[in-house]
């Protein structure tokens, strides 16, 4: 991996790690990678949902996902045999040299919550 994002320009970032208790969501790893180009962005993103176990786990599963006409992936890696485990969704989505990486988790997350919390950064500028 680490020879990969030194392949796509990889410059840097920032991880937001946020845990707690609620109905829906119970935990957010919210990361911004930034590349030299958007180009590099747009290849970290791919490389990563081409071979996305090695990251979550697997087997997961990976679709296109399309947030604010900004086109990314949708990964749904396993569920863990762990007792009180829960869904867990990963959208990640290139935003010109930035690539915006949010994983949720909690016992009623779902696809919608992973875009809408991914709108709302790319509206802001996170």
């Amino acid at each position: 991996m680490l020879t990969q994002l030194a392949r796509n320009g990889f410059l840097g970032g920032f991880v937001r790690d946020l845990r707690g208790r609620a109905r829906d969501i119970t935990g957010a790893d919210s990361r911004v990678l930034l590349f030299a180009s958007s180009q590099g962005a747009a290849e970290f993103s791919a490389f990563v949902a081409g071979a996305p176990d090695p990251f979550f786990g697997g087997p997961s599963k990976v679709k296109g996902l399309t947030v604010g006409g900004r086109s990314g992936y949708l990964i749904e890696p396993p569920i863990c045999d762990c007792p009180g485990a829960y869904p867990v969704y990963v959208g990640i989505v290139a935003d010109g040299p930035r690539l915006l990486w949010l994983q949720l988790t909690g016992p009623r997350v779902s696809i919608d919550d992973v875009h809408h919390l991914l709108e709302g950064a790319l509206s802001r500028g996170d």
